[in-house]
């Protein structure tokens, strides 16, 4: 179970990584992201600045809650944080799949779907 703990967590920060580089590299104006959130960071501090911010938030905040994960002895949220972990990862890769290739894979359909993903 440990192995499946550690290695949900590396899964999610690579998959974010893939989605900072292809980020940095296709968007060049804040207004071609489509999450809105990022978008509003990218305003104030620009793009890369943003990706790289997210990134390091994401390393920080995933490295801490997978070692808390680790230490807990309660099945369900440890299968929790695995399934949720890997749903998360899912996510990331397809957009920077999306953000690499312009064509839209299942997982950026039902993304663009959502209110904060236009």
């Amino acid at each position: 179970m440990n192995y499946l703990i550690i290695t949900t967590g590396i899964l999610i920060i690579i998959s974010k990584l893939f989605d900072v580089l292809s980020t940095i590299k296709v968007v060049s104006s804040p207004y071609q992201e489509k999450n809105l959130f990022a978008r509003k960071i990218m305003l104030k501090i620009g793009i890369k600045s943003t990706c790289w911010l997210i990134f390091l938030l994401v390393v920080i905040f995933v490295s801490i809650y997978t070692y808390n994960i680790f230490l807990s002895d309660k099945i369900w949220i440890i299968i929790g944080f695995i399934i949720f972990g890997n749903i998360i990862t899912v996510i990331q890769f397809a957009v920077a799949h999306y953000n690499y290739t312009r064509r839209k894979n299942l997982i950026i359909k039902l993304l663009t779907k959502t209110a904060i993903y236009k």
